[in-house]
């Protein structure tokens, strides 16, 4: 069994927990990273599923207020073919 010097093994310690400091740090910035652009792709589909929801909104009212197409159509008299 090596006898080893207590300085240098308290400075081994040191290294060994700077090293695991960095990697902590490195790993959040990864996680904190992963997480903002999940959040931004949800933000995102939200903010277009909002758009879509106010624009089916306001065809419904333009429906509502000048008759559906449909019931338009078929009150109209076929052309007479040539």
């Amino acid at each position: 069994m090596k006898v080893v010097q207590l300085d240098h093994a308290l400075k081994e310690i040191d290294q060994l927990l700077s090293t695991l400091d960095l990697l902590e740090m490195n790993l959040t910035l990864r996680i904190n990273h992963a997480i903002k652009h999940k959040e931004d792709i949800i933000m995102d589909t939200m903010e277009y599923t909002d758009m879509r929801l106010l624009h089916m909104e306001a065809k419904i009212e333009h429906h509502e207020e000048k008759g559906c197409w449909l019931s338009t159509i078929s009150g109209t008299k076929p052309l007479a073919a040539s």
